[in-house]
């Protein structure tokens, strides 16, 4: 029966070579898998595969610290790289070759042919308009709701109301 993981695995194995020490030492040879094998190689044999996975966990503890090294390291090499492409554009232009001398590459500039231009055109209007999207002369335009005041009914037998007569003078 397979183990589920290694270090099942090295549990297995390790039990199998006190099982070969413990009642296998007297036989001569084994038939295992069409093959004729000594109890002495067997155990060597399943012993390389423990020493193996034991190499296997070792590697990756190294493997994983060399990783976190080279992101420490990254995270403060990257901003200095930059600046330096930033120096290097500002002292010698964005053009230059000095850049190359380097290894970094001029920025490049996309040329957008008029097919391109008309169709994101197109497609801005379009959302513009889903969207419901103003510009500022178009908010500009745009007021409160004004209500007017509904017209009276006019009617024959209605009074006018009178006008309003000037206050009285004060006196002084």
């Amino acid at each position: 029966m397979p183990a589920e993981n290694r270090s099942e695995q090295q549990a297995q194995d390790a039990k199998a070579i006190l099982g070969i020490q413990k009642d296998l030492l007297s036989v001569p040879t084994l038939s295992l898998a069409g093959q004729a094998i000594t109890p002495a190689d067997l155990e060597k044999l399943v012993q390389s595969r423990i020493d193996s996975v034991n190499a296997i966990a070792a590697a990756k503890v190294k493997w994983t610290a060399a990783v976190q090294a080279y992101r420490a390291l990254d995270k403060q090499v990257t901003p200095i790289l930059r600046g330096l492409r930033t120096y290097l554009v500002n002292t010698y232009g964005p053009t230059s070759t000095v850049l190359a001398d380097f290894g970094f590459s001029p920025a490049k500039t996309v040329v957008k042919t008029p097919e391109v231009k008309v169709l994101a055109a197109k497609k801005s209007v379009a959302t513009r308009k889903a969207r419901n999207t103003l510009g500022k002369k178009q908010k500009k335009n745009i007021t409160g709701a004004t209500v007017s005041p509904a017209a009276p009914a006019t009617s024959s037998t209605a009074p006018t109301p009178a006008a309003p007569t000037a206050p009285a003078t004060p006196h002084s």
